[in-house]
């Protein structure tokens, strides 16, 4: 993504920097499977660097995420 500031109405205007807290990078795969016995998932998240503030001045760093899950049912309406 690039975000940026285009027009602004304000006399010190951030023209041309980066949106705040939002990142150039940002990828949000997920993979599932149904199995006979069990139901697995993996999910993985990256935010790229971005920035706190409108003038691109405090960094916010990068950052990865996976969360993973296995299930199984018991019944109809419950899943452990």
């Amino acid at each position: 993504m690039d975000a940026r500031v285009v027009k602004r109405a304000a006399a010190a205007a951030p023209r041309g920097k980066r949106l705040a807290q939002v990142p150039r990078t940002a990828s949000p795969p997920s993979c599932a499977s149904r199995g006979v016995l069990f139901d697995a998932s993996v999910t993985v998240r990256y935010i790229g660097q971005r920035y706190e503030d409108d003038l691109n001045t405090l960094s916010l760093g990068s950052y990865f995420v996976m969360d993973a899950m296995i299930s199984r049912a018991i019944t109809k309406n419950v899943e452990l």
